[in-house]
Formats: structure tokens, C-alpha cells, sequence
């Protein structure tokens, strides 16, 4: 009884937090969609374009850290087997978007405006390493991501198989290795998100 009274303020605190950085982010998104407003009005798709790549970051990051959070709580066996598959289905989907997110379209606009020359040199070994932590994982978490959290395999031996061979220290290992590619893509994007209002007011004076 004393241990379950110890843990009710760490979770409260851990709740708090999980608030806060939910409102956080939820401000900044707001912020973002009413600048992407007036990009989308005035036309300029290739700002458009930075802005997009922030707010799917943020979204991602959000809902990837309840997730993560729900993955930590051991009570539940089935439950923490349940959140392990989901994860595997979102980095999967991670690697695959922004894989796509960050290529060519994004360096041609990057290009395309007066960023320092160091921005694409950052994009750069932040696609490389995607790239690398997809090649060391990829491949184990497609087949849960496909074959247990999809059912693609109707075979239940098989899925069973699969799930108690899951290996949570290595799937705790992969999210915390793709949360800090995630922060630093954050702080990378914040540093294209800062110019953008300038950006939009020197082309707006341009128009007129």
C-alpha cells in the first residue's frame, strides 16, 4: 500500500508534464497553421511546404510520446504487447515519411530562399542519419508492423510467434534513438520556422 502511495505524486507529475508539453505543442501548431493561412492565400506553396513539415514533426512527436509513456507502463502484459506493436507501426511509418518529407522537394525550396548555407548542410546529416537507423531496424519492425499489428499474416500460430519473440529492451533502445533524431529535428525546423514571417512580409511587399 505504502508503494502505490509513493507513485500517485511521480505520476501526477509525470501527467503535468505530459499537459504541459501537450499545450505547448498545441499553441505552437496553432501558430503555425494561421502563418500557413496566409502563405496558402498569397500562394506560396514553397513556404507552405517548410510549414507542413513542422506541423507533421509536432503531431508525430505528440502522439509519439503518449504512446511511449502508455509502452512504459509494465501493469498490463497484453496492454504493454498492444502499445509495443503500435510503435513498431509508427517508426515504420516514421522512417517511410520523413524519408520523403526531407528529400529533394525540401532542398529546392531551401535553396530557393535566403537561408544560410549551413541549413542544407543539416539536412543533410539529418537525412543520413534516418537513413541509418532505418537500415539497422527497419527490416524487424515491418513484419510486426505488417504481419502481427495489421494481421496481413492469417496465420495465428505465426503471430504469436512473433509477438512473444518481441524484444522490448531492443524496441525501448529504437525509440529513444529515434526521440533524439526527433528533438533534433525539431531544433533544425525551428530554425527554418523563425524566417518564415519574413519571408512572407518581403513578398507581400513585393506583390504591392
Amino acid at each position: 500500500m505504502l508503494g502505490k502511495t509513493e507513485d500517485a505524486p511521480v505520476k501526477e507529475q509525470i501527467d503535468q508534464a505530459l499537459d504541459g508539453f501537450a499545450a505547448n505543442v498545441e499553441t505552437h501548431l496553432n501558430k503555425i497553421r494561421r502563418v500557413r493561412h496566409e502563405m496558402e492565400k498569397a500562394g506560396d506553396q514553397d513556404l507552405v511546404a517548410v510549414a507542413n513539415l513542422v506541423q507533421f514533426m509536432e503531431l508525430f512527436i505528440l502522439d509519439f510520446t503518449f504512446i511511449c509513456m502508455d509502452h512504459s507502463d509494465g501493469r498490463h502484459k497484453w496492454r504493454q504487447g498492444l502499445y509495443g506493436r503500435i510503435i513498431s507501426l509508427m517508426i515504420v511509418e516514421c522512417f517511410e515519411d520523413f524519408g520523403e518529407l526531407l528529400a529533394g522537394k525540401l532542398r529546392t525550396t531551401i535553396n530557393s530562399l535566403d537561408y544560410a548555407p549551413s541549413v542544407l548542410t543539416n539536412l543533410g546529416t539529418l537525412h543520413g542519419d534516418l537513413h541509418q537507423l532505418r537500415t539497422r531496424h527497419e527490416s524487424t519492425l515491418r513484419e510486426i508492423r505488417n504481419n502481427v499489428f495489421g494481421h496481413r499474416d492469417h496465420n495465428a500460430a505465426h503471430q504469436i510467434e512473433m509477438m512473444e519473440s518481441l524484444d522490448r529492451t531492443r524496441l525501448v533502445r529504437v525509440q529513444r534513438d529515434l526521440m533524439k533524431w526527433l528533438l533534433q529535428l525539431q531544433d533544425f525546423l525551428y530554425t527554418l520556422v523563425k524566417p518564415l514571417p519574413g519571408f512572407v512580409k518581403s513578398r507581400r511587399s513585393q506583390r504591392t
